[in-house]
């Protein structure tokens, strides 16, 4: 079929999804390329983008959708270009007016089946009032790191090690990684990838990764991460090797124990890193986080409230000398009768 013939026919399903059109329509010699234009988003967006596509390639697969082409590691072939397999020049063949770039998250609304905004209203619609969410929302936020920890997915894991690791080469102030720590720091690297990117890209993700950082060549490269990638297409197509009497795929798993003792990550530096931290690190971030949400919700520091307890106290003791009754200096001082009984029977301090 010619390609504007398939593209009425994707702008159709895409219309019957509720999925918005794309900004352009790429002929690339031998397919129809799609493209949604956004905003720059972070890492941490990659699963959500991910969802996006996954919901764009359902509503087009009936079409023949290449379930290959949803990686965000996908490189497109620039407008103007020849596909030297075709011998056609790569060319626009449709474009849409109006908002040129879209915000990620309005665009992934419109993608998506429900928004946040359509879910929290469909809950208010159930009779749940703001003042429950809000108490669940506190709740769900003051449970421990590890615990959240926890919900983490793999590929959750491996993009907070990645950016962790780029994070740690702007700490030490390399541009390259410095001879002795190539290696390890490559090993975690290629690993975290392998969780990201399907395997059939993995090595070029690999070697670009071993030139920008290391300073390696395309061999020595494969040379020294080739395990990596092996067990990565060892895993794709459904291998499996026996670990504590269980069956599992054979790519890497590395504890972030494991990680923080061969980088070498020292406790000044896991300051700044989000997930590449110790026990010890999670345990501190966690008191912290926890005297944060006490100030938020109006507690006093714990010096400033036993100043006021024995301030009370001593008024407690004053006014009861002066012949006060016990819900009369309650009343005065604004507390509670069994209170200023307590204080009564607590003898004065220095």
């Amino acid at each position: 079929m010619h390609t504007l013939g398939v593209l009425e026919l994707a702008l159709a399903e895409l219309q019957h999804s509720r999925i918005p059109p794309p900004s352009l329509a790429v002929s690339t010699g031998r397919g129809l390329a799609l493209i949604w234009r956004h905003e720059p988003v972070p890492r941490s967006v990659l699963p959500k983008w991910n969802l996006c596509q996954e919901y764009i390639f359902e509503a087009l697969k009936g079409l023949g959708a290449d379930p290959t082409a949803k990686d965000a590691a996908r490189v497109l072939r620039l407008v103007g270009s020849r596909n030297s397999k075709s011998g056609t020049i790569v060319e626009v063949v449709w474009e849409e007016h109006g908002e040129a770039t879209w915000p990620f998250g309005d665009l992934a609304d419109e993608i998506l089946p429900l928004s946040r905004r359509e879910l929290e209203e469909r809950r208010a619609k159930r009779g749940e009032n703001q003042d429950k969410i809000a108490s669940r929302e506190s709740k769900r936020a003051s449970k421990s790191r590890d615990k959240i920890e926890k919900r983490f997915t793999a590929a959750t894991l491996a993009l907070g090690r990645l950016s962790d690791l780029q994070r740690l080469l702007r700490l030490r102030g390399y541009d390259k990684l410095p001879p002795g720590q190539r290696d390890s720091w490559m090993f975690v690297a290629a690993t975290s990838l392998a969780c990201l990117v399907e395997p059939q890209f993995l090595e070029r993700e690999i070697l670009v990764l071993g030139k920008e950082n290391a300073g390696w060549s395309d061999a020595e490269t494969r040379s020294r991460i080739g395990a990596v990638i092996s067990r990565a297409h060892a895993a794709s197509v459904g291998d499996k090797v026996e670990w504590n009497g269980r069956q599992r795929d054979p790519r890497y798993r590395l504890t972030t124990k494991w990680i923080i003792d061969t980088i070498g990550i020292t406790p000044i530096e896991e300051k700044e890193m989000q997930v590449l931290i110790s026990k010890d690190t999670k345990r501190q971030r966690d008191r912290e986080r926890k005297e944060k949400e006490r100030r938020a919700r109006g507690a006093k520091p714990r010096g400033e409230y036993l100043a006021e307890a024995k301030e009370k106290r001593s008024l407690a003791h004053g006014l009861h000398q002066r012949g006060m009754s016990l819900r009369e200096i309650a009343k005065t001082l604004g507390v509670s009768h069994t209170q200023i009984k307590r204080m009564i029977s607590t003898p004065q301090g220095p």
